[in-house]
């Protein structure tokens, strides 16, 4: 019987992904897939959790990669790695003593819609804590570079955390376990077949996840 998935995949695929996710894990994804099939026009577009979902409902994207679950009927998901998220900050800003120093620190975020964004925002709220200073950013370059800079305190993955602590730019503080996991997913529609492009796509994502996760806990 004819297997279109055992065929080299060829023509376009669309694929999106929040910035962390395209900023950490998909370099080396984007790379092996590329070496595998170079006849595959694959497309990457970045955005918050929210944006990527409404552009796959949209049939937008062919698929994308976000942040925590979701709950819509026309939405497949799988689960394909959780994280834990830290608090940094600069090496050379004051260190933060009691969870109410942050009130006076400048709270740095990305734009509405993102994850991180909201655990963040939600954990102050719970705790009564009102920044008096927030500024957003579109890209997590941005965003680190004015953390290793002293401008403010962010909530990122542990990975990202982890080599700037190696480089003495950052410190790091835990989160409360209500809201240190997030959870990348792919999700794409439910009325649309796995194309081989796709099919091949998550393959090596999964196998390229697995790699950097083995070399994450070295």
């Amino acid at each position: 019987m004819h297997n279109p998935y055992q065929e080299v995949p060829s023509g376009p695929l669309s694929i999106g992904a929040t910035d962390i996710t395209t900023a950490v894990r998909l370099p080396s994804v984007l790379s092996y897939f590329h070496s595998l099939y170079p006849k595959v026009n694959l497309s990457l577009m970045t955005g918050s959790t929210e944006e990527l979902v409404n552009d796959v409902l949209k049939y937008n994207l062919d698929g994308a990669f976000i942040t925590d679950p979701i709950d819509h009927p026309k939405i497949i998901q799988e689960p394909l790695i959780e994280e834990e998220l830290v608090l940094i900050i600069g090496a050379s800003h004051p260190p933060i003593q009691t969870l109410k120093d942050l009130k006076r620190r400048t709270i740095l975020i990305f734009r509405s819609g993102c994850t991180y964004r909201t655990k963040l925002e939600q954990w102050l709220r719970e705790e009564g804590i009102f920044p008096l200073k927030k500024v957003e950013f579109g890209t997590i370059e941005g965003m680190l570079g004015c953390v290793k800079a002293g401008l403010g305190v962010a909530l990122v993955s542990k990975s990202i955390a982890t080599q700037l602590e190696k480089s003495e730019f950052i410190t790091c503080y835990s989160v409360p376990e209500k809201y240190k996991h997030v959870t990348t997913i792919f999700i794409r529609r439910d009325d649309i077949p796995v194309s081989n492009a796709l099919n091949k796509f998550l393959k090596a994502t999964k196998e390229c996840f697995k790699d950097l996760d083995m070399t994450n806990s070295l």
